[in-house]
């Protein structure tokens, strides 16, 4: 799942993503959906003929439920068909049940700053909402994906990318390079998270990103700080390191820190 923040820039980023999903073909169909709650430009994305409805935010509640009521009936159909195959991803699922047409599924959301306000605790809407959350907590492994847009303090951006190793080699990997090219060149914020196995990758996601001498180790080992973000680590013992803690590192300093966990 991406995660992208503000504005402009990041509506085009969300046409992109869309215009990219249609011109697979390694990593297999994509169907793309979408919720308008800034100016409308995701509407421009419905006449291609991988996207659904790209639907307005305001009044367009019943269109909007149906939407939700949909991705809640495939989430449910995709967990029972992906747990008969024991599949545990969608590529795993499309090998063992033999259905390489199976469609990963986009939800776009322009900004989200305004749908979450209208729809987190709306009567009526809420329960939607969980949905929305369930989406984002549960869709992944099961091709079912998010990227949205939300307003910050202006000017400053944030891109925010989960599990990077995930957009290798599909039609969306160039573009992320170049994004994040633009990203790092700028005085927004870029945040990619992924396995540390996969940090160790050459492939040019990676390597841009590692351009940066910013980030945070979870759990880590203490040679990670100068293979990753040749910086030291002091000497870790990992017994001291539970799930979310870890080290930040920064302009060369590095502070122990604690998430906090999603009960």
């Amino acid at each position: 799942m991406v995660t992208l923040l503000s504005h402009d820039l990041e509506s085009v980023a969300l046409r992109t993503l869309a215009i990219a999903a249609g011109r697979t073909s390694a990593g297999g169909p994509v169907a793309v959906y979408g919720l308008d709650f800034a100016a409308g430009s995701l509407r421009r994305l419905e006449p291609l003929p991988h996207v659904g409805s790209m639907i307005g935010g305001g009044g367009d509640i019943e269109r909007i439920n149906r939407l939700f009521g949909l991705l809640k009936a495939e989430l449910e159909a995709r967990g029972n068909r992906f747990a008969e195959a024991t599949a545990s991803t969608i590529a795993e699922y499309r090998a063992l049940a033999n259905r390489p047409n199976e469609p990963r599924i986009l939800l776009l959301i322009d900004g989200f700053t305004a749908f979450r306000e209208d729809w987190e605790v709306a009567s009526g809407r809420s329960n939607w909402y969980d949905v929305f959350r369930s989406i984002l907590s549960d869709g992944r492994q099961l091709g079912v994906h998010v990227a949205f847009t939300a307003d910050l303090a202006r000017p400053r951006m944030a891109l925010v990318v989960e599990n990077l190793a995930d957009f290798l080699q599909t039609p969306a990997d160039a573009a992320l390079v170049e994004l994040i090219k633009q990203v790092m060149r700028s005085d927004h914020f870029l945040v990619a998270d992924g396995e540390t196995a996969s940090w160790n990758s050459s492939w040019p996601v990676f390597a841009e990103m590692k351009n940066s001498t910013r980030g945070l180790l979870l759990q880590p080992d203490t040679i990670q700080g100068d293979i990753l973000l040749n910086t030291p680590l002091p000497r870790l013992n990992r017994a001291e390191f539970p799930p979310g803690r870890g080290m930040m590192v920064a302009g060369g300093k590095v502070l122990r820190v604690q998430l906090p966990l999603v009960e």
